[in-house]
């Protein structure tokens, strides 16, 4: 019989994966209070409910994975907002600093919540500005370096407590890229990422759980994650441009004061 706290969890973390919230913090928590798992035990679980966001990223962007793939081949760059070579050497970067920062750096990380109270509060201020001297968020494309750095953030995005979508969405509002477009580039980059996680979690989870369960409950992951990315993706097309880093700087500060009271 599936456990009711594995639906929740589930739930979870296909609405929390897209925003800026640690999603892995949440359902990991819930495994701590609600079920009988080690520490270890709910951070594998809460790795591998990413595998289903990690799926409906995929699906919901196989257009665009078509193409990027197909101006990689020809090498040409029409209509992508990425570069599709520099994408899979900031891939490549982006494990490689997941795992100098999880091997080395994570047992001296004390609280950071209170530098994403801080990143919170500069979106406040750039929205200000924005608003009021009425700049455009008008770039579709982000640049070479822009992306490497944006892989590099999301390997630090292996240290519990960050976000993995609340760095890049927060780097990209700096940035002033569109709403729409810094949206769908955080599903695009997120992709391989969160499909590895989500193999490792299930590797270490799989003596512990029956595999009809896994299933059941990554589709439940599968179809939330879909259904509140989808619905994000068409609600960034339609704001004013300087409401974006307002709403992802607010999310920040409310997250990052939940777990700093935590």
């Amino acid at each position: 019989m599936i456990k009711i706290i594995l639906i929740i969890q589930a739930i979870v973390q296909g609405i929390l994966e897209w925003l800026p919230v640690s999603s892995s913090s949440f359902v990991a928590l819930l495994s701590l209070l609600f079920g009988n798992e080690t520490l270890s035990e709910a951070v594998n679980i809460a790795l591998f409910m990413h595998l289903g966001s990690g799926l409906a990223a995929l699906i919901l962007l196989r257009t665009d994975i078509i193409i990027h793939l197909r101006n990689l081949l020809r090498q040409e760059q029409e209509n992508t907002y990425v570069d599709p070579v520099i994408y899979i050497i900031g891939l490549i970067i982006s494990i490689i600093t997941a795992l100098i920062v999880y091997n080395t750096l994570i047992s001296v990380v004390s609280n950071v919540s209170l530098a994403f109270i801080l990143i919170g509060v500069s979106l406040l201020i750039t929205a200000f500005v924005t608003r009021k001297k009425k700049l455009h968020y008008g770039l579709e494309r982000v640049g070479k370096i822009d992306l490497l750095i944006l892989f590099i953030l999301q390997g630090i995005a292996i240290i519990p407590g960050i976000s993995r979508s609340g760095i890049v969405l927060a780097y990209l509002g700096f940035r002033r890229v569109k709403p729409d477009t810094a949206f769908r580039i955080n599903l695009f980059i997120g992709i391989p990422i969160l499909l590895l996680a989500g193999v490792y979690g299930f590797i270490n989870i799989i003596n512990t759980i029956q595999v009809l369960t896994a299933l059941f409950v990554e589709l439940i992951v599968f179809c939330t994650s879909f259904v509140t990315a989808y619905y994000l993706l068409n609600y960034f097309k339609k704001i004013q441009t300087w409401l974006f880093p307002l709403i992802i700087g607010i999310l920040l500060l409310i997250s990052s004061t939940i777990d700093l009271i935590q």
